[in-house]
């Protein structure tokens, strides 16, 4: 069946509709406040940045429903209560790179996953706390009902398959068999598998092409999460995962595609972190961020599906702190969007972050990495009084 079908007027209002009701039911756990605001302005700023772009290129005027589609996806990820002006800055990005990323008359990128790549690029304290999700039922049935209207099932199943078997040779090489399963489950996002990897106009629609398309994302989402030591890859792992499956699909013939992935495959090799040297223990190891002064206050921190403890810390103006955090189980991430941290926790290491409180009120901290169903409510704040 033809692209344009498949994304028929109908399947793009069932998506529309979907996302709203996720929306909603993330609004009613986590204060209307906190996340409705962020939900309209996202969808505002994609429709005006669709519609004056289409008036640049001197195409049909109209409010682009996948537009729409891209703001709402970019709300339902992002930081809750992230600044709105960040938040607007995402849903540009995704919009104009559909307009100005062509290749072959197609856009070449996953619009939402591109907008949020590129503004945690320019603020990285911002994370992504996915949580479209948070009513995860709700979402994965929901989520299953939208990509078997898309026909993209078999992409989602050779996605898990392809990061499943990668996530398992890398845990028998290191000698964890027990942490196979965990981190599988930990790390995959429903919200991410069924409203975005699936996306029609940048994964393919024949079968072979689409599997292949599923198998690359699941392929290079695991190197990312765990062999490129670069904090922004890790914590996005998915989203750069599925942008460089985009890429491929773009420049897709034989022998270029083929080429590109040994390339990548062998940059990934070359500055890979060798499993072997990870710690199999849960002894911690302190990894320093910052070289600044001695601190004023040093808080322990333990981060364990689903929580930070303690979930409050408390500290006065002025203080330099320093957080001392162990990750009790998988990976997990910390982001402190006000004073510009987000950092990659990885499992039974202990990561110091060290900042200057120079700013009163309550300041919302939360993990940034996919961590499983509960990731979305995995939050905490900091009291600077």
């Amino acid at each position: 069946m033809a692209l344009v079908n498949n994304f028929s007027f109908g399947i793009r209002r069932q998506i529309i509709a979907v996302l709203c009701v996720l929306a909603f039911a993330g609004a009613l756990r986590f204060g209307i406040t906190q996340t409705i605001p962020q939900v309209v302005i996202a969808a505002g700023v994609a429709l005006l940045t669709d519609l004056v772009l289409q008036y640049v290129r001197g195409g049909q005027k109209y409010f682009s429903e996948t537009a729409l589609i891209s703001g709402l996806i970019v709300a339902l990820v992002i930081d809750i209560g992230a600044p709105l002006p960040v938040v607007a800055l995402a849903s540009f990005f995704a919009v104009a790179s559909k307009h100005l990323l062509r290749l072959h008359d197609r856009h070449i990128f996953n619009p939402a996953s591109f907008g949020l790549v590129l503004t945690a690029l320019f603020f990285p304290g911002i994370g992504h706390t996915w949580w479209g999700e948070s009513a995860f039922l709700l979402a994965l049935i929901l989520g299953v009902m939208v990509a078997y209207r898309l026909f993209k099932l078999d992409l989602v199943l050779m996605y898990l398959l392809a990061f499943f078997v990668a996530n398992a040779l890398f845990n028998l090489w290191g000698g964890r068999i027990e942490f196979i399963w965990a981190e599988f489950t930990a790390t995959i996002s429903v919200f991410f598998l069924f409203f975005m990897l699936v996306e029609p106009q940048t994964s393919p629609s024949l079968p072979k092409q689409r599997r292949l398309f599923g198998i690359i994302a699941g392929i290079f989402s695991f190197i990312f999460l765990h062999f490129l030591s670069v904090p922004f890859l890790t914590t996005d792992a998915f989203l750069w995962g599925l942008l460089t499956a985009n890429l491929a699909t773009a420049l897709y013939s034989k022998r270029r595609f083929f080429f590109g992935v040994a390339a990548l495959l062998a940059l990934s090799l070359f500055f890979q972190q060798a499993p072997v040297d990870a710690p199999t223990s849960t002894t911690p190891t302190q990894t320093s961020t910052s070289s600044i002064a001695q601190p004023d206050r040093i808080i322990e921190m333990v981060a364990k599906n689903f929580e930070f403890v303690p979930g409050t810390i408390s500290v006065k103006m002025g203080e330099t702190v320093q957080l001392k955090i162990t990750s009790a189980d998988v990976m997990h991430g910390f982001s402190l969007p006000i004073f510009d941290i987000n950092e990659t926790l990885p499992p039974h290491q202990e990561v110091s972050i060290q900042f200057t409180a120079d700013q009163a009120g309550e300041f919302p901290f939360a993990c940034s990495v996919q961590c499983g169903h509960g990731h979305a409510t995995m939050r905490g704040v900091l009291v600077v009084e």
